[in-house]
């Protein structure tokens, strides 16, 4: 990666204010080399480290300067020729950025959901680069931070949740497994004899041995449908109650020790 760019050739390059960049440039990791005490930057170098490190501003509104954030994010976006004085039009993003980007930028996004597309991005972006054949440190270290800040999120949202009370540990989950196991072999148990019951009535009555083969298809299939729901509308009933129980069991436990 050449790092040829002065900070206003940057700016041109990225579409971003000369005054926003040279403050970020003074933040820890920003890539840029120092020749005879001037700043020179890589415009796709830059644009890495801003999707790892710089978060969507809530403030900005829609229209150019959200197009000029989602060119931002996108690893494939294209430079102006340094010094051209132009700004680089927005490129096209694919349909898979765009979503990354809208969560990035949904300020009801959860933070897991913000960090998974900010990893997203990164590797996006690292996979870009390895392509040009310009895959760099700071790209694998983008990747590492976003993997990182993911990992902590999910670690947070976990944390939270054991102490709502929304998560079962492991021993309580198992005991759940094992007594849904044993009422699904008594419930296979109860239809087993259900059905021998009726399968003697059938074979028993005149009129169901008359009938043509399709109604009589049709009637066995209607008894398995009429079993299933009954059991369906019970066993939901159950479960929550089960579940229930074992918690309570588990809880008491606790305070016993």
């Amino acid at each position: 990666m050449a790092r040829t760019l002065n900070l206003k050739a940057l700016s041109e390059a990225l579409g971003l204010d000369k005054g926003q960049l040279s403050r970020e440039s003074n933040r820890p990791g920003f890539p840029f080399d120092k020749v005879s005490g001037v700043r020179l930057f890589d415009a796709e170098e830059v644009r890495a480290w801003r999707v790892a490190n710089v978060k969507p501003s809530r403030r900005r509104g829609t229209g150019q300067s959200l197009q000029v954030q989602a060119a931002d994010a996108s690893p494939i976006a294209a430079s102006s020729p340094a010094g051209s004085g132009e700004i680089p039009s927005p490129p096209e993003l694919s349909a898979h950025e765009k979503e990354l980007m809208r969560v990035l930028e949904d300020p009801q996004a959860s933070e897991v959901s913000r960090a998974e597309a900010g990893f997203a991005i990164a590797g996006i972006a690292a996979a870009a680069a390895y392509r040009r054949g310009e895959m760099g440190v700071q790209h694998l270290e983008n990747l590492k931070k976003q993997g990182e800040e993911l990992r902590k999120a999910k670690a947070d949202y976990i944390d939270l949740a054991e102490r709502r009370g929304e998560l079962i540990e492991r021993d309580v989950a198992q005991e759940l497994a094992g007594d849904l196991a044993l009422r699904l072999v008594t419930i296979l148990s109860n239809v087993e004899n259900a059905l021998a019951t009726r399968f003697e009535i059938w074979m028993a009555d005149p009129a169901f041995q008359a009938l043509p083969t399709e109604q009589r298809q049709q009637q066995i299939r209607s008894w398995f449908e009429d079993q299933a729901r009954t059991l369906r509308e019970l066993e939901a009933a159950e479960i929550d109650a089960l579940i229930e129980s074992k918690l309570r069991e588990r809880a008491d436990q606790k305070g016993v020790a």
